[in-house]
Order: C-alpha cells, then sequence, then structure tokens
C-alpha cells in the first residue's frame, strides 16, 4: 500500500510538471498559445475583474526570415528570445507574455492608465533599443505592435480581442521603414 501511494504521488508530480510544460514555450520560456489562452480566460472570467480595463498586445519580429537566411538559425532563436525578453522586462510579473508561436507574441494586462498602448510600446521599444545596443549582432532585433485596450465584461472574446490588436500590428508593420542592418554592417 505505502508503495502504491508512492507511486501515485509521484504520477501525480508528473503530471504537474508536463501540465506545466504542455503551456509553456521551450525555445523562450514564457507561456505558449495554450498557456496564454487559459490564463488570460481564467482572469477575464473572473467575478473580480469584470468592468476593469485592460489591454491586449500582439506582436510580431520584423524581418525573422532574413536573419534566419542571412545569419542561420540560431541568430533566429537569439532574436526570438531578445523579443521575448523585452516583453518581459516591459509587463509586470502578474501580467500574461507568451509567444503564440513562430515569429509572433502576445501580451495581456489590467490597466488603469488611459492610452496604456502608447506607454507600453514605449517601454517595449526602450526596451529593444537598449538590447540592441549592447548586443554585437550585425543586425537588430525589432518588432511591430498593436494595442487593443478594452473593459473586461463588455468584451470578452479573446479570440476577437487580439483581432482587433492584430489589425493595428499589421497597419503599423505596413508603415514602418525596414531596417535591419546596423550602421557598421558591411555585407558582403
Amino acid at each position: 500500500k505505502l508503495e502504491l501511494e508512492k507511486n501515485l504521488a509521484q504520477t501525480v508530480a508528473n503530471n504537474k510538471i508536463l501540465d506545466e510544460m504542455s503551456r509553456s514555450d521551450p525555445l523562450t520560456g514564457i507561456s505558449n498559445r495554450r498557456g496564454f489562452l487559459d490564463r488570460v480566460k481564467t482572469i477575464m472570467e473572473s467575478e473580480a475583474y469584470q468592468g476593469k480595463k485592460a489591454i491586449a498586445v500582439y506582436a510580431d519580429m520584423d524581418n525573422l526570415k532574413i536573419v534566419n537566411d542571412e545569419f542561420g538559425h540560431d541568430d533566429g532563436d537569439f532574436s526570438l528570445k531578445t523579443i521575448a525578453n523585452a516583453l518581459v522586462e516591459s509587463f509586470r510579473q502578474s501580467d500574461v507574455v507568451a509567444r503564440m508561436g513562430g515569429d509572433e507574441f502576445a501580451a495581456f494586462a489590467l490597466v488603469a492608465e488611459e492610452n496604456f498602448g502608447d506607454i507600453i510600446k514605449g517601454r517595449i521599444q526602450a526596451a529593444l533599443k537598449r538590447m540592441n545596443s549592447a548586443s554585437d549582432k550585425p543586425y537588430y532585433v525589432n518588432m511591430s505592435i498593436g494595442t487593443y485596450e478594452f473593459v473586461i465584461g463588455e468584451e470578452n472574446n479573446i479570440d476577437q480581442i487580439l483581432n482587433k490588436a492584430d489589425a493595428e500590428l499589421y497597419h503599423e508593420k505596413k508603415n514602418k521603414k525596414k531596417v535591419i542592418y546596423k550602421p557598421e554592417y558591411k555585407k558582403e
């Protein structure tokens, strides 16, 4: 009986580890799509957060294909990790940051300030600028960002909310000047 209880406890512990692994992105260490959606839906369904302002952020890395093609997939991985770190640094620990797949990322936060989208974009860009300055890579790691502010309860479909943030991201990306290489880089 003691051996059976020990095995059961080990199985429960292993299942908990597997469940956590299924919700996180192995490359960046942040939540994956499943982990993001699960956490955000839990927050948005909670009575405690009804009527609270929130923001959804959708972002994707600029020029990942060029980085992968010209510098290799290790540099592409470095760039994706840099994006994840910039997002994590820009949000609070209680907020949700995730890699949704490929070069796409999302974040969710409860907010009190008006026009928080501009504030968070500024934080993310400052973090990336600092990281690019400290990097010896010959290219910049940049991302395009879309935000959508809403009130929990009035809007509760996270997929539709992310689509609205993604539409803003697309608008930003379309109007953005492509800057890939650092000035000192001489392409052969």
